[in-house]
This record gives C-alpha cells, sequence and structure tokens, in this order.
C-alpha cells in the first residue's frame, strides 16, 4: 500500500517538474545578435557560455557575461540565479585599457 502512495506522489508532481526541467535563455551581444539556448534548470551556466564561446568562434577570456546587469557566475545554475525562461544574457566583449 505504501507504494501506491509513493506512485501517486510522484504521479502529480511529474508535469509540473517536466513544465519547470528546463529554462530558454537568450544571450544578446553588443551588436544585439541572438542566440538561444535551452538547458536544464540544475545545469551550471559554464556549459552555456562554453557552447556560445564555441558557436561564435571566440576566446571564453574575450566576453564577459551580464545577468541583470551584473556578472554572472558561471558555476551557478538558472535555478540559483532565478532565471525563468526567455530570460537575457548580456555577451559584451572585455576590454582592456584605455585610460584617458
Amino acid at each position: 500500500m505504501e507504494d501506491n502512495n509513493n506512485v501517486k506522489a510522484e504521479g502529480n508532481t511529474a508535469p509540473a517538474e517536466g513544465n519547470t526541467a528546463q529554462v530558454s535563455l537568450k544571450v544578446v551581444n553588443a551588436d544585439g545578435a541572438e542566440m538561444f539556448f535551452k538547458i536544464k534548470r540544475v545545469t551550471q551556466l559554464k556549459k552555456l557560455v562554453d557552447a556560445y564561446c564555441k558557436k561564435q568562434g571566440i576566446s571564453k577570456d574575450s566576453v564577459r557575461f551580464l545577468f541583470d546587469g551584473l556578472p554572472m557566475d558561471e558555476s551557478k545554475t538558472p535555478e540559483d540565479l532565478g532565471m525563468e525562461d526567455d530570460d537575457v544574457i548580456d555577451a559584451m566583449v572585455q576590454q582592456t585599457g584605455g585610460t584617458c
């Protein structure tokens, strides 16, 4: 009897988890070009960053990623940062030097 209760509990929560298991994110560069990614909410953002850099053919060291205007910690997950579907991550080319 106890096993049946567990199955029902899992059955009741599975649809909700199925809807929230992944998140769709948009990465926008300084030129306004957009690239879309769908990743699991519990996957480190490092995977998204690596995929973006590979597709763009750029070094990971030459670009900085911002979420809500703040530097994005690649070791965090979308769940950690409270990301939702269609949230935007800004990819900015890192600039060095330039003192006046």
